[in-house]
Parts: C-alpha cells; structure tokens; sequence
C-alpha cells in the first residue's frame, strides 16, 4: 500500500518532524528502501524498533516490512523485567534506535535489550555510495518490481505486520500479533466514519509502541496520502502546542492525559487549525471537555474505545452527532455485551462483558501457554475485551470499566472508574487543586475472602478519609462504598500509553496490606 501510495503523491509532502523536516514521498520511499536493504541482514523475524513519534520510526517500520522482517514495537518506559519478558518472547536479536533519543532517557532503564541496540548514527556513516545509487535505482521501478526485489511479492494479507505488546498495567505483556487485514481494515472502517481530507494534517503525539499510536496517528496518513507530523514527547505539553502550531495541524489523536497536557500549556491561537481532537486510551475526565469548550474547540473533541488487540479501534462518536459514552461500532464491527461468568447475551442497557468480532481482532498471543482470549457465543468466536459496559438502542458502547477493576461491596458489583470519575466531579466543588499534567487521583483495591475489601485513594492533593466518603456517597453510591486510606503522592505514575500504573500502585501499596 506504502509503494502504491508513493507512485500516486510522487513529490508530494508526506510527513514531518522538528528533526527531519518535510519529507516527500518520493524522498521517503528512497530512505526506506535504503533502511530496508540493511534490515534484511539483521538476524531474526522480529526486530525491534525503539523510536518515539517520529519520521524515524514510521521510516523504520515501513523498512522493516519491506525487508521482510517483523516490526516489534519496544516500550523504553516499562523498564527491565518486562523488557527481558519481551525479548524472551520475542526472541528478538537486534532494536533499532537512536543516540539522540537514548540519551534522553533519563528515567527509563532499559536493560534487556540494551546489548542488542542497533545505533541510526553507526547504521547511516555505513552507507557506501554504491548503496545510495542502487537504491536509487530500485526507488524508480514499479511496487511489484521493489517487492520482487525484496522477496515479498508473495506475502498475504494474512502475514504479520507487527508485532506490539500490551502494556502490563495489570500482568507481564502479552504478545499481540497484527495482520496486514487487521491494520488495513481497521484504517478503511475509520475513513467511513470520519471525514479526512487531502488537506489535512494529522498529528502523531503516541509513542508508536502504542497500538494507537502506530495505526492511527502514525501509519494512517501515510498509507493514505494525508500530510503527517510527529513530535516525540507528548508529556511536553508546551512542545507539543508550538510543534501543533508550525505544522497548521487538523486532526490530532492522543490519550486524554497528553491531549490536557497540551490545552493547558498552550495559547488559543496556537490551535486555531485544529478541526478533529480523537481521544482515547482512557476515559476523557470532565476536565478535558472544559478545556476543549474554553478555547471554543468543544465539538471536535471524538472520544472513542480499542484495544491493542483490535488493531485497535473498535468503537467512535461520529462528527457532527449526539455524544453518548464512547460511541457506536466501526463499521465491520460486532459488539456483544453478555454475562460475565455465564456468557448468556444480554438485553439493550444491561451492563456486562463486552466481546467483539471482525477484521481487525487478532488471531491469538505470541506467548505460549496463555489461556485463549476468545469465547464461543451464539455458534461464533468472540474476543472477550475484559471490559464491563453496555450498548443503548443504537449500539451506542458506554464502559463501566475494566473486569478487573471492579470488586464486590454487599453483594454488588462496584466500578472503580465509576468511583474515579465521580470524585473528578466532586473536585471542583470541594476546591481539589488540579495538576497542570498528569492524573489527580487513582483509586486501588483488593477483595479479601470473607472480610470487606480493601480500597485506597492515591492523590495529588490533601484530603481526608471523611472528606472523600462525604463525597463518594453524595455522587449517590451506597453508604458500603469507602475507602479505608488516603495516600497523598508528588505524582501519579502513568505508563508511556498515558494511563495511570495501577499495576505499580497496587504493588507498592496494596502488597504491604496484603502482607
């Protein structure tokens, strides 16, 4: 589709970031031909590629495909554990990276793969002349003469595309392979829903370890004609703002906590050119609605819901329409809500185990020895999303939470989201400072068999136990409903995909009750 693409724009602007400038897409396609002759020397299926948001690491991802190799995108943020988990898994040999990013990363150990770095500054003094002009060369012929050349003239829409890991906010990563079909299919159901124009540019803040990330900011706007720019660090919330500026962006996508980020440092007029704001990755707080209705911007704010496993998008709010929960199925997809222990299929607006079907779910996990991830229901194979919700008449999807973020008080089934996003209401009435970036609150908890559960409030700000259950129960839960403990931190730790840690909470906080 990449080489397609490329014979089609030519010399047109294809993508841009504040390292590499405008690239065309004829300049892009010689570079990545160049990359792709190396990569295909490399050993392995899988290689790694450790890049933020960047020309570079699209560059790297379509080198890799056209080398015939498997892309597998490194979180650097989840640190060495679950690095050496992946590796294992993987047995990835090489990761692709950079000195320039590297040495940015401070706070990141990443060992595990630190011995198999393969440098972007050593791979480019490598390049002989010769390189150059027979790359030139190929960079002229047809796409079905290039993939000749590069012996994927026979690959199937059914081959891998990438390789990208869950992020481990409640277990070691699992290993989640994507088709060529589950990205593809995923990027045309998109375009039914949501208008894209040839002028538009698209913005690319998610690390593209990021299933979202890699497919829609990262890869779409290559793959289909439309403008991209990139910026690396989407905690920067001034960078990103001055960066959104110089490219006269249009479409933005980024979880909640990165999109705030950047409405807060920015001015007005630096998003002037913004026409669609597509959330996701998390619940959108309140907060983020008043930032968008503050710079007149409200109604391009899309808040929609997927998961790595779904390529990832399953559901959207359409442009234009009534907003209700985090919208209606992409076209192709087929939501099931059913009981979660029984898997009997429930009524409209009864709450339940969300499954889904289509194009873009992928076939299984890369680990061996995982449990299967899919159900049989009604005669047909579901992917069982682990989130709790419903749909209303028009298969609009509202989410309660996460399976395993609920636990029982009385006998009843309680969202710790739903308890999350009802003191996030409460906040401004009980004057709750709020963080310029990052979460303000996180809540944790843990059953105990025969005892009432345990359940903690972590915060940005001070507060007290009888100041938070005044306010859990005038959001209308029941008076059961409390948290035993308030624990005040200088921040909430969030991973590289923008959400909270809540594995990393429980384990700091939660392991110490336990014991």
């Amino acid at each position: 589709v990449f080489l397609h693409n490329c014979e089609r724009m030519k010399n047109g602007p294809a993508c841009a970031d504040m390292r590499s400038g405008i690239l065309s897409y004829s300049r892009l396609k010689l570079a990545v031909i160049i990359m792709a002759e190396y990569i295909r020397h490399l050993p392995g299926k899988y290689i790694g590629i450790m890049l933020p948001a960047s020309v570079g690491a699209y560059l790297s991802v379509l080198a890799c495909q056209l080398a015939g190799k498997v892309p597998l995108m490194i979180n650097w943020t989840i640190g060495p554990r679950h690095l050496k988990a992946v590796r294992e898994v993987s047995d990835v040999q090489a990761v692709l990276t950079s000195w320039a990013f590297v040495e940015r990363l401070d706070s990141s150990d990443i060992e595990g793969v630190d011995d198999i770095l393969v440098m972007f500054e050593t791979v480019r003094h490598e390049f002989t002349f010769l390189d150059k002009v027979r790359a030139l060369i190929r960079s002229k012929r047809s796409a079905k003469s290039i993939m000749r050349t590069f012996g994927i003239d026979k690959n199937t829409k059914d081959d891998q595309a990438v390789l990208l890991f869950t992020s481990g906010t409640e277990s070691m990563p699992k290993g989640v392979p994507l088709t060529h079909e589950n990205i593809l299919s995923n990027q045309r159901a998109s375009f039914e829903v949501i208008d894209l124009y040839s002028d538009d540019v698209l913005y690319g803040i998610l690390p593209p370890f990021h299933a979202y990330g890699f497919n829609t900011s990262g890869l779409m706007g290559l793959l289909s004609g439309i403008r991209s720019s990139y910026f690396p660090d989407p905690t920067d919330g001034q960078g990103v703002a001055k960066s959104f500026e110089t490219w006269e962006v249009t479409v933005v996508s980024g979880a909640p906590t990165f999109i705030k980020a950047m409405l807060k440092a920015a001015r007005p007029e630096q998003l002037k050119t913004m026409r669609l704001c597509v959330t996701g990755a998390e619940k959108a707080p309140p907060e983020l609605f008043q930032l968008m209705a503050e710079i007149g911007k409200e109604q391009c704010l899309l808040e929609g819901y997927g998961i790595t496993e779904c390529s990832p998008i399953l559901t959207a709010n359409r442009p234009g329409k009534p907003r209700k929960g985090v919208g209606a199925p992409l076209p192709g997809v087929e939501l099931f809500v059913v009981h979660p222990e029984t898997h009997e299929v429930l009524p409209i607006g009864m709450e339940g185990l969300i499954l889904a079907r289509g194009p873009n779910v992928f076939k299984g996990y890369l680990n061996p020895g995982l449990a299967s991830p899919f159900v049989t229901v009604q005669g047909k194979e579901w992917y069982n999303t682990g989130d709790i919700g419903f749909l209303d008449e028009e298969q609009r999807l509202t989410i309660s939470g996460r399976k395993k973020r609920f636990i029982k008080v009385g006998g009843e089934m309680i969202s710790l989201l739903a308890i999350e996003t009802a003191l996030l209401h409460a906040a401004s009435k009980k004057g709750w400072p709020v963080r310029e970036e990052g979460p303000i609150l996180a809540i944790i908890a843990k059953e105990r068999p025969g005892e009432k559960p345990i359940m903690q409030l972590i915060t940005t700000f001070d507060t007290n136990i009888e100041e938070v259950n005044k306010a859990i129960l005038d959001e209308g839960f029941s008076n059961l409903v409390k948290v035993s403990k308030v624990i005040k931190m200088e921040e909430i730790p969030i991973m590289g995909t923008g959400k909270i840690n809540y594995r990393a909470l429980e384990e700091e906080h939660l392991q110490v009750v336990s014991d």
